[in-house]
């Protein structure tokens, strides 16, 4: 094999390895956690930076997915450290925590666009007009 044919192999496999974390990332089979601490209430600080893997609810109720979800951490380990590496230097043990949002607040979550009004209008169209 010649050397460019082995470099592209590498850079397709490296492209899809990635791909596939951004797609284990996005479904939520990984998760960013940060942790922080604080002087009695007062001046949050990040204490640390976490991948974990997501919560799907019972591994009884969903064997197949609980085994992937497994897999999944396993062989992502080296992009999850690399991950951990950039929140590490964006943000440091020690640094301000910058998440204001107290998630109990459903007002917060209002603001932020987690949650999505109810009372939504309905677009007139012949297609839904036996939609209940």
């Amino acid at each position: 094999m010649k050397a460019a044919t082995k470099i592209s192999i590498i850079v397709t496999f490296c492209l899809l390895y990635a791909a596939a974390y951004g797609v284990a990332r996005s479904e939520n089979w990984l998760i960013h956690r940060a942790g922080y601490y604080s002087d009695a209430g007062e001046n949050r600080k990040v204490g640390g930076h976490y991948i974990s893997s997501g919560d799907f609810g019972s591994p009884m109720l969903a064997p197949r997915i609980s085994t992937a979800q497994g897999l999944a951490t396993i062989f992502f380990w080296p992009a999850t450290q690399a991950e951990l590496v950039y929140w590490y230097l964006v943000e440091p043990r020690g640094s301000p925590w910058q998440k204001n949002l107290t998630w109990r607040s459903t007002g917060a979550r209002l603001q932020c666009g987690f949650i999505f009004q109810l009372s939504v209008p309905r677009p007139v169209s012949s297609t839904l007009d036996n939609y209940p």
